[in-house]
């Protein structure tokens, strides 16, 4: 379900998130509705998006938890998988070789357990096409 204003303010007020802004990695413009992600790829995503704070805070936590580098991150990149192509959530790159090193795919709260293991299999498809070493999938409250 889409956050409201008040829920989104709410979210943005957290210390993960404050860190997040105070360091520019990720910016919030003035009524709420985008998010830009200083990454790799640089991308901008509506923050009404159910599942954009379980990825806002995925990437925050790749960086400030885990210590990979914005500009080793890349957020809603292309995947080709088979004939079609797809749209990975996060891939976290080798910093040594560029190559993707963890695929992470993030689903909206409250997902049912059929729902998350969709999200796993999706998962290791894309680091399957990739050749990436690890997935991650998480709903916020699930990993």
């Amino acid at each position: 379900m889409a956050k409201t204003t008040d829920e989104i303010k709410e979210l943005l007020a957290t210390d993960l998130f404050r860190k997040g802004i105070a360091k520019k990695y990720i910016v919030v413009n003035d009524d709420y509705t985008t998010i830009h992600y200083n990454c790799k790829n640089k991308t901008k995503r509506r923050l009404q998006n159910p599942e954009e704070f379980v990825q806002a805070t995925s990437f925050l936590k790749l960086i400030f938890d885990y210590d990979y580098l914005p500009q080793n991150i890349s957020v809603n990149e292309s995947v080709q998988v088979g004939s079609e192509t797809k749209e990975a959530d996060i891939l976290v790159y080798n910093e040594k070789n560029n190559k993707v090193l963890i695929v992470v795919e993030c689903k909206e709260e409250g997902i049912n357990e059929r729902q998350f293991q969709v999200a796993v299999d999706q998962a290791y498809s894309y680091a399957h096409a990739l050749a990436a070493t690890y997935t991650w999938v998480t709903s916020g409250i699930k990993r």
